[in-house]
């Protein structure tokens, strides 16, 4: 509460504690004067209740936790990124390695690469934070549930409605059993569509989150843990990519990391999230460092697809310690850069309801919008229909836009909200 509400209340309760004292100490000696004195009494107590009320009604409102601009800010451009980052993809219409299309390609591609480190890194923010009441019941009941339900139903819908119906492959399918069996096969095995295993990871987190929580309520603790698992999961198999031509024997051998990694991510984002800076150098450190980690990022997957004389994903897996770094510095900047200047335009209630419903939206954006993709490319709209050069920025928000008019209109109808 402020300083100035609590000295209001205050000052107006000593009034009437006042009111109350003269007139218990005033001579009433007749019948009139004990009726007035009821009266007052009356009026007093009511006035008390009045400020007990307003009192209370204040410190709800200072205990309602005011919302975090920021944060729907950046949940908005990650969803951007991850659109941004399939758009920019060749494999779908793949092109020489090294070409004028795949060099122009394969450098957008490499900058959104932060991408899904930052949706972990926001779920962070919420589920670790031990000063937010978090019950497990409504953990598992809700967001477990409602992954699980979204998990089936849009694998089922991208292993038979996106693939035989859209059927962006352009694929001539003739029905019959073995068409069903194969079916039957992707769905039973539940191979993961391209870009649904961020649904399992999320899942996983989800489960271990009671056990995350009693790590990050000690914060000494969670930043070592932290450190050490950074160390060991991002910078160490970052490391073992050099020499590049060497065998893949070591990455065999981290490839249990990825999945740590996850879980790194998920604790940053509360324990940044958290961390008062005590210089205002340090935040622009942190954001310099991440930004320059995006050019990092581009040079060195350039460099691994040249000495290896093929296309590959050195470097831009969400365990190297370059895209870890490029995450930290862009949930950095809008921590502090961005939300010291967002906060005149979340006043103007235009900018903040489309903000806020994109921020709504972006979890139906990242399920919808490979189907959109694949949509446009099956009319023969792809990233390579004109000069990628500026035609990727463009195309990917032609799909981010569409993908958004999907989700907004899908969670009109009340039993797909639940899984969108």
């Amino acid at each position: 509460m402020s300083n100035s509400g609590y000295m209001k209340i205050n000052t107006e309760i000593d009034i009437q504690e006042c009111i109350i004292e003269n007139n218990i100490n005033g001579n009433s000696s007749n019948d009139e004067n004990d009726i007035t004195l009821t009266d007052n009494s009356i009026t007093i107590r009511d006035s008390l209740d009045d400020n007990e009320v307003r009192l209370e009604s204040i410190i709800k409102q200072e205990q309602k936790p005011k919302r975090v601009y920021w944060v729907d800010w950046l949940r908005v451009f990650a969803s951007m990124l991850v659109v941004y980052i399939h758009c920019s993809g060749i494999a779908l219409k793949p092109r020489k390695l090294f070409s004028y299309n795949w060099n122009v390609l394969f450098f957008h591609n490499s900058i959104p690469r932060p991408a899904v480190p930052l949706f972990l890194m926001i779920s962070g923010i919420f589920f670790l934070n031990p000063k937010r009441k978090l019950s497990y019941k409504k953990l598992y009941k809700k967001n477990v549930v409602r992954l699980i339900k979204c998990y089936v139903v849009w694998v089922l819908y991208y292993k038979i409605i996106n693939t035989y119906i859209i059927n962006y492959t352009g694929r001539k399918y003739v029905f019959n059993m073995d068409l069903v069996k194969q079916a039957l096969k992707n769905i039973i095995t539940i191979r993961t569509h391209e870009h649904l295993w961020y649904l399992r990871t999320a899942l996983y987190l989800y489960i271990l989150t009671p056990l995350f929580r009693i790590i990050s309520a000690r914060k000494k603790l969670a930043w070592m843990i932290t450190i050490f698992f950074i160390i060991f999961t991002q910078f160490i198999p970052t490391v073992f990519y050099y020499p590049l031509d060497k065998k893949n024997s070591v990455h065999h051998i981290l490839d249990i990391t990825g999945n740590i990694s996850f879980g790194v991510y998920f604790f940053m984002g509360y324990l940044l999230y958290d961390y008062i800076f005590s210089k205002r150098i340090y935040v622009y450190l942190i954001e310099l460092i991440g930004f320059a980690s995006i050019f990092l990022t581009i040079h060195l997957r350039f460099m691994a697809c040249h000495r290896k004389n093929k296309e590959n994903n050195d470097f831009g897996s969400t365990e190297s310690f370059n895209v870890a770094l490029s995450a930290y510095g862009i949930f950095t900047f809008f921590q502090y850069t961005v939300n010291d200047r967002i906060e005149p335009l979340m006043k103007k209630r235009n900018i903040k309801k489309v903000i806020m419903k994109m921020s709504e939206c972006s979890f139906g954006v990242y399920l919808t919008h490979m189907t959109v993709y694949h949509f446009f490319y099956r009319i023969g709209l792809h990233s390579q229909t004109f000069n990628p050069v500026w035609w990727v920025i463009v195309y990917s928000a032609l799909v981010y836009v569409f993908s958004f008019i999907l989700t907004f209109l899908l969670r009109k109808i009340p039993f797909v909200k639940s899984i969108i």
